[in-house]
């Protein structure tokens, strides 16, 4: 046994350092910092404990300053750093969600060695992403700019990984180092967070700290959270990470590890969502800069402290419903005035009858959809005027959900009665100015305003109105409308019609053109008609309105397309060779032009033009008259035909024809050129029709004028061989075609 009179316990420390790190005697503990926003856990700090057979466990403040004393450390941070990347690994391949780990750095380590070049090549080793691995300093290190260990985390910070500072005004602010030194996180000491319940200064000065921190781009977390009342001041200025005893001691890998298996654990946060949490978990209920919004102080009279700001909430939104993330004291005391409670705004359905008429939930709720900010009035219980205004601020990428700000500008007394005649009044002028509209015009059906911020609108109907779900008014157009309209619209125009019938694609088209319009079918009666619907956005005294307008032109519609159907089988008569059927020399005049167009463009594609010639028509014509001259030339057609069946063939002259080759045809001209040979050897002994061919490929830059001229050079060769070989071959005399 050692006296304890003659123990030398540094000298015992240094002697078995090693053994210690051979022998596993040191020990790696996690504590997570969890995400204010959500309570789940977005990263993890690696600490060390010496667990050594004869003196127990021995606390880091007594064992790293030995080390520190003789150079050593360095030791022991890699080792450290080891282990959390083995972690991190098993981890993965449990399934787990893997948050970043930060390791503490001695400032010792600056000089012992390479600093950044160890790091950097056991992470590399190990195949963990650079940004989950978080090197921890004190603030003391930084603060005295030290030029070289600047340097060094710079460089650190360059090739990914994250630069935190640990116990930040710990002993006085030293937030002068932001100047020059770029850090991914503060962390607020432990002595600062306990004087979060006992002072108002230190409340100050920490909201202060988060202001200055996030306007520079920093996080900030808060270590030493022991009690909900620091939990609550901390998530509503915007410290964005929490740690301490009030959420988890620091426990062994092992231990976190056996929590997840019998379901006890906090859980990570799933990576996916990070980005969106973030911001959430940034906002200070007592900051509007994130808004970059200013308000008079006239207009609310609870301004002058610090925290007796304006009544302000974080919401999460999605289609059905919304809820409470977090609210500041003046938000639950507005709450309180509308007789209403937190428990009716932990989660708020929006199909509830209570709320379907509710100007600001309709708002909150429209708000979640694009990126406007919206300030509407609404009636309270007690008869005054609310004034709201509600951004979107991020959209969860996981489960589809908006974070949106919510603010209270003011509360006044203006009077709620007089303020709804004004707007009675002028519906029932509105309603006046629309039915002198529909006397005029003859073919309205029916009129639409709507408002813009809010989808609510009202209707008119003429006496020609169909028959639609529509009350004289409701809350949103564009809802009510896309669901009704399935039964009332015929069955090959409903896919198109949802795809354009979005608020966002009529705002749009109003934007570029100055108005939107869509010609679809509706049911009347046990039939269809045509119908047009017409919006376009009119400024009004209160505001800007959308007016919508369905408009009966079922004649017109089917007038135009009786004429388009007479027009096009005329067209297509006129491009059509009485004798043979195929398309005729204007029909490919056209087709050559509509190509050259896709030539020029780059978009023709390959493609081959075949020139043919009926050789001996004219003897046919000659000699057994001109029936049996167009028997010759449609049997020569359908030999054509039969072959190209997947082309187009035109007949450009007497005994002429052409056929563009794509697709099919084009992949077999050669064998489609061999059958045609087949036919004319066939012919030519039976006396029949035999056809001269040439054809060229496009290299898909000529236009086709060029390939036309090279396929009927080559026609032109063949023809001269055709009758070369049959006045060299005495045997096989040519016998005139003999018409049946």
């Amino acid at each position: 046994m050692i006296a304890r009179d003659s123990f030398d316990k540094s000298r015992y420390l240094l002697e078995n350092f090693e053994k210690a790190l051979e022998e596993g005697w040191l020990d790696i503990y996690y504590q997570p910092l969890v995400r204010a926003a959500n309570d789940r856990v977005c990263d993890e700090e690696a600490l060390v404990r010496w667990d050594d057979p004869i003196l127990g466990v021995i606390n880091p403040d007594e064992f790293i300053p030995v080390l520190e004393a003789v150079n050593q450390v360095h030791k022991l941070d890699f080792y450290v750093l080891e282990k959390v990347l083995e972690k991190m690994k098993i981890q993965m391949t449990q399934g787990l969600y893997v948050v970043a780990h930060s390791i503490n750095i001695s400032q010792m380590d600056f000089y012992a060695c390479n600093l950044v070049e160890e790091i950097d090549k056991r992470v590399e080793a190990s195949g963990i992403k650079k940004n989950m691995i978080a090197i921890e300093i004190q603030e003391s290190v930084v603060a005295r700019y030290n030029e070289e260990i600047i340097r060094q985390l710079d460089e650190l910070k360059q090739l990914g990984y994250q630069i935190w500072v640990d116990d930040f005004a710990d002993e006085g602010s030293c937030s002068f180092f932001f100047q020059y030194f770029d850090c991914d996180m503060i962390k607020f000491s432990r002595r600062l967070i306990e004087q979060i319940t006992i002072s108002e200064t230190s409340r100050v000065i920490i909201s202060e700290f988060v202001r200055v921190a996030l306007a520079l781009g920093i996080e900030v977390a808060a270590k030493g959270v022991e009690n909900q009342s620091q939990v609550d001041f901390l998530r509503e200025i915007g410290c964005a990470k929490l740690q301490g005893f009030y959420f988890c001691r620091p426990i062994s890998k092992e231990q976190i590890f056996d929590r997840y298996e019998r379901g006890v654990q906090i859980g990570f946060e799933n990576p996916d969502e990070s980005d969106y949490y973030a911001v959430l978990s940034k906002v200070s209920l007592y900051d509007l800069s994130f808004a970059k919004l200013y308000v008079n102080k006239d207009d609310y009279n609870g301004v002058d402290g610090f925290f007796d700001t304006l009544p302000m909430a974080l919401l999460e939104v999605n289609s059905s419903w919304m809820r409470v993330v977090r609210g500041n004291e003046n938000f639950r005391k507005f709450i309180t005035t509308v007789d209403s409670s937190e428990e009716d705004w932990k989660r708020v359905e929006f199909d509830d009858p209570k709320v379907k008429t509710s100007i600001i939930i309709n708002s909150i709720k429209q708000s979640a959809t694009d990126t406007k900010r919206y300030i509407v009035s609404d009636k309270t219980p007690q008869g005054k005027i609310a004034k709201i205004m509600v951004q979107k601020l991020v959209d969860n990428p996981v489960t589809g959900v908006s974070a949106v700000m919510f603010i209270v500008l003011s509360i006044s007394d203006l009077d709620w009665q007089a303020q709804q005649q004004e707007a009675f009044e002028r519906l029932k002028e509105e309603r006046a100015t629309f039915s002198r509209i529909a006397a005029l015009t003859g073919n309205i059906i029916s009129i639409y305003t709507v408002n813009p911020k809010t989808n609510r609108y009202s209707v008119y109907r003429t006496d020609k109105g169909l028959k639609v779900d529509f009350g004289p008014s409701g809350d949103d157009f564009f809802e009510v409308s896309r669901r009704n309209i399935v039964s009332r619209i015929h069955k090959d125009d409903l896919d198109k019609f949802m795809e354009v019938f979005t608020k966002q694609n009529i705002m749009m088209d109003i934007m570029e053109n100055g108005y939107f319009t869509y010609k679809y079918r509706l049911k009347k009666d046990n039939d269809y008609i045509y119908v047009i619907l017409k919006a376009a956005l009119i400024d009004e005294v209160d505001g800007a309105q959308l007016i919508f307008g369905v408009i009966d032109v079922d004649k017109e519609t089917r007038k135009d397309i009786e004429f388009a159907h007479t027009l096009s089988e005329a067209e297509d008569k006129a491009m059509r060779d009485d004798l043979t059927g195929v398309k005729n020399k204007k029909a490919y005049a056209k087709a050559e032009e509509d190509l050259n167009h896709k030539v020029n463009a780059g978009k023709a594609g390959n493609f081959a033009i075949i020139v043919f010639d009926l050789n001996n028509l004219k003897d046919v014509n000659d000699t057994m008259g001109h029936q049996a001259g167009d028997a010759f030339i449609k049997k020569g057609c359908e030999i054509i035909c039969n072959t190209f069946v997947h082309s187009p063939v035109y007949r450009v002259g007497g005994d002429e024809f052409v056929v563009i080759a794509t697709g099919s045809d084009y992949d077999k001209l050669d064998v489609h050129m061999d059958t045609i040979e087949v036919h004319n050897k066939k012919n030519q002994k039976k006396g029949e029709v035999t056809i001269a061919a040439g054809a060229a490929r496009s290299t898909g830059h000529e236009l086709v004028e060029k390939v036309f001229e090279q396929a009927d050079a080559n026609m032109y060769l063949k023809k001269k061989r055709m009758k070369r070989e049959m006045e060299e071959n005495s045997n096989n005399f040519y016998m005139p075609y003999k018409y049946d």
